[in-house]
């Protein structure tokens, strides 16, 4: 078996040899580990992929296909990126008719390892309960040792669908100097900028997705999502481009609502919907930057994509109509979408710090927005 590593540029992948290798694996930007090296780690990829009949029978699996796949002779993997809890490497086979890529996602910490198990499960169980197809399968999910010797580390590594062509975006720079702009982080052509059109197309998609994964009956939703960590991705299209989600880390009803089994649907829907619309409009400058907001306009597409994911759904259980929803949330005064809004918002200052300090900076410009962009639906 001819295996090749390589680490992902935009200015073309880097072939890594004995050298590169022999380097230490490093956990965060300016942290080595204390003993793996890069070699450790990709050769843990590996091992992992070669043991017994994995890798055929994850050919077969993300193929779709009914028998096992031949084993290949040659295969690529590429350390793709770092975040901060996993480490993002894809495998490629040449020459394969079926498929391009798989995602290898690797968590090492005992924390990031319990993280990922979750996600793993939420991953499934959202398969099996919408069939949808904004989320990556779960193609295999185990545990592999890297180093040798006495110096060995447990990794953890979930095997997904890897979505092809698909890319990250983010505002970029100093929002202040050029409020609005967008790049689509393109790894084969380089950083672009976002047409406006697009921009769009990618807040309604998400806001759509967002709300077809909601559960009504149960106030269900996909939590703890973030644009800062890549997690909606946009396809080639432009103004028709399509979105995907990239993983789901948790599954269930918004900490406001745990405690208030008596809360009806249509409550915990305007719930949904104020943090969904909010928490939309946050992302990180360049991704990993100082927390930024995006721009109003993003807000009338957001609003459209949860309405229209409503009208798809409205045959689901304890699923309140499109029409029903968008007369309430424009009954609402200014102030009484403020004191909704605020329960939620003290709950972010722990658990997504980003998103609390965007709403204390902007809290009540976009909720004065957002009621003129309901407004508008409703004249």
């Amino acid at each position: 078996m001819n295996v090749r590593y390589f680490l992902a540029s935009p200015a073309g992948d880097i072939l890594l040899g004995p050298a590169e290798l022999d380097r230490p694996f490093k956990t965060a930007p300016r942290k080595d580990h204390p003993f793996l090296t890069l070699g450790d780690y990709f050769n843990a990829l590996r091992d992992f992929l070669l043991d017994g009949h994995r890798l055929p029978d994850l050919l077969r699996t993300a193929s779709c296909g009914t028998e096992a796949a031949p084993t290949p002779d040659r295969l690529l993997i590429r350390s793709e990126k770092h975040g901060a809890f996993y480490h993002i490497a894809s495998l490629e086979i040449p020459g394969s008719p079926s498929l391009t890529r798989l995602a290898l996602s690797t968590a090492l910490s005992p924390e990031a390892r319990s993280v990922q198990a979750r996600e793993c499960m939420v991953l499934n169980r959202l398969h099996e309960k919408f069939r949808l197809p904004y989320l990556p399968r779960v193609l295999s999910h185990g545990e592999a040792q890297a180093g040798s010797g006495e110096r060995t580390a447990k990794i953890s590594i979930l095997v997904t669908e890897w979505f092809e062509g698909f890319h990250e975006w983010h505002v970029s720079g100093n929002q202040a100097q050029s409020p609005g702009k967008v790049l689509i982080w393109d790894d084969r052509q380089g950083r672009r900028p976002a047409g406006r059109a697009e921009m769009r197309r990618i807040i309604h998609e998400a806001a759509r997705i967002l709300t077809l994964y909601y559960d009504p009956a149960r106030f269900h939703q996909i939590l703890f999502w973030h644009h800062g960590a890549g997690d909606f991705i946009v396809g080639p299209g432009g103004r028709e481009a399509e979105v995907r989600l990239t993983t789901a880390r948790d599954y269930g009803p918004s900490p406001i609502l745990r405690e208030r089994k008596d809360a009806d649907p249509m409550t915990a829907l305007v719930y949904f919907f104020l943090e969904m619309t909010a928490r939309i409009r946050v992302d990180r400058a360049d991704g990993v930057g100082e927390p930024a907001f995006l721009e109003d306009s993003v807000l009338e597409e957001a609003v459209g994509g949860f309405l229209e994911a409503l009208q798809i759904v409205k045959n689901r259980a304890c699923c309140p109509d499109s029409d029903s929803v968008l007369s309430l949330l424009c009954a609402f005064t200014h102030e009484e979408l403020c004191r909704l809004m605020e329960p939620l918002v003290s709950l972010w200052r722990n658990t997504d710090p980003g998103a609390w300090l965007m709403m204390v900076r902007h809290g009540e410009s976009h909720l004065a927005r957002l009621r003129l962009v309901l407004k508008g639906l409703r004249s």
